[in-house]
């Protein structure tokens, strides 16, 4: 059985869907690379403190 489209779902959704998408895709983007430069910065520290990691 073949579901029919939403007729009450417009292409502006669709792009407004499309749209949150990239955002939410950008600031995940964003926020991993943050995490990455701090846990960086950890490593360093414990690095030059004398602890192996």
């Amino acid at each position: 059985m073949r579901a029919e489209p939403d007729p009450l779902i417009g292409i502006e959704t669709k792009d407004e869907i499309a749209g949150f998408r990239k955002d939410a895709g950008k600031y995940l983007d964003d926020e991993f690379t943050e995490i990455k430069k701090e846990l960086a910065a950890i490593k360093g520290a414990l690095s030059r403190a004398g602890i192996q990691m």
